[in-house]
């Protein structure tokens, strides 16, 4: 059985990673069959056990239950005591938390992608392939007992299976550009305008641990246990909305005095006409800006990467973090050694002595300088440096 980490390569192969992200991510949903220990180093009942086991941390928002199609009260499974904020509120009481289980309720452990290292690995690859920051969610639910009604997710999702069996069905109704605000998201609707949204089963699949199913966000599906006990990890990479940056970008307008001015009184129509088309140009203005735009750009990135710590101490500081950009690029050797091909740019080609750390970092989406030292530690400081450099100039590595 493996216990290496997983990356964003492994975890859909065989898919191939250029081939999914042009046609399928964020397009239509696949199913990914799996050897049964493909997915061990990433979670398993032992780290369930042990993560519930860390009472202190759970909330009845971050744990939720829910039975036949509708969460349980937090009241049903929760008691009253000093939280983590040293503020009084409710905390799982698991005794009771058992007792729903019992009962067949489905246990969702919400925002657990940093707990374990197994967790935390494709959470980190995820947004280093997608530029998108990633949540992760454990599901445990019984034989036959239906925690969630059909529904949409906000995020891309990629359900991993752990233990036991589930049979997922995925409809082919799907809601436009579905995303955390409103109008975005799903709201209750009642059952019979509900099976109209979610369309017809364009996939049913009964998933076996090492499975992986790519669902994207938007796409109405469900699933319900088909064993006795089912386990699995969905993993969710969230795309900031317009609105985001929008609302990011708002604050700062009155720096401008034309966003100060005084708007005409409401009974001048052809001022409101005149006002409306000066505010359209100087906002095309503002956005057409090289700040507005590296903005853009350096507030996806911060979004990105705001969760990732490559701590170790007791050293103080943190090492440089890198960002393999390997999609739309390969290595490739001939009887000349190895080359870094891009496109139609002219491949760059590595010294013998470079070979085997670029091969460990292509293989990688992303690393920390202390990972690569450790894994070539005959690879001199100067050596590295410019094998680092050389990548980096030719696109592979973003420095973060």
């Amino acid at each position: 059985m493996t216990t290496e980490l997983l990356t964003f390569r492994r975890l859909i192969a065989p898919i191939d990673g250029d081939d999914f992200l042009r046609n399928t991510y964020r397009r239509q949903p696949l199913y990914i069959p799996g050897e049964e220990d493909k997915l061990a180093s990433l979670f398993s009942w032992e780290d369930l056990n042990d993560i519930m086991a860390m009472s202190t941390i759970w909330s009845p928002s971050t744990l939720e239950m829910a039975k036949g199609g509708n969460r349980v009260e937090p009241s049903a499974y929760c008691y009253e005591g000093i939280t983590r904020d040293n503020e009084r509120g409710l905390l799982p009481d698991f005794n009771r938390v058992h007792q729903h289980l019992v009962q067949g309720a489905t246990l969702a452990l919400n925002q657990i992608a940093r707990l374990t290292p197994g967790l935390r690995a494709i959470s980190e690859s995820l947004e280093a392939v997608t530029g998108a920051p990633a949540s992760a969610v454990a599901f445990c639910s019984f034989n036959q007992s239906a925690g969630y009604v059909s529904h949409f997710d906000t995020t891309n999702v990629f359900a991993c299976h752990i233990a036991g069996r589930k049979l997922w069905r995925v409809y082919s109704g799907r809601h436009p550009n579905a995303c955390e605000h409103a109008h975005g998201y799903q709201t209750s609707l009642p059952p019979e305008q509900l099976e109209v949204a979610r369309g017809d089963v364009v996939m049913e699949v009964e998933m076996t641990p090492g499975d992986v199913l790519y669902i994207p966000h938007g796409q109405y599906h469900d699933a319900v246990a088909t064993s006795e006990a089912s386990l699995h990890i969905t993993y969710g990479t969230r795309h900031m909305a317009v609105q985001d940056f929008l609302h990011q970008l708002l604050p700062d307008l009155p720096g401008d005095p034309f966003f100060r001015a005084h708007l005409p009184a409401y009974d001048d129509a052809a001022a409101h006409k005149t006002l409306g088309n000066a505010i359209a140009a100087r906002l095309q203005q503002v956005m057409n800006s090289s700040n507005v735009q590296d903005g853009l750009r350096h507030f996806l990135q911060g979004k990105t990467y705001e969760r990732v710590s490559s701590s170790r101490l007791p050293q103080r500081g943190q090492p440089p973090t890198y960002r393999v950009r390997w999609a739309g690029r390969r290595l490739e050797r001939d009887a000349h050694g190895l080359h870094l091909v891009a496109g139609e740019a002219k491949p760059l080609t590595l010294e013998p002595k470079e070979e085997d750390a670029a091969a460990w970092i292509y293989d990688r989406d992303l690393f920390r300088q202390d990972e690569i030292d450790a894994s070539f530690p005959n690879l001199e400081a100067g050596q590295q440096n410019a094998l680092l450099s050389k990548l980096e100039a030719a696109g592979l590595l973003e420095r973060l």
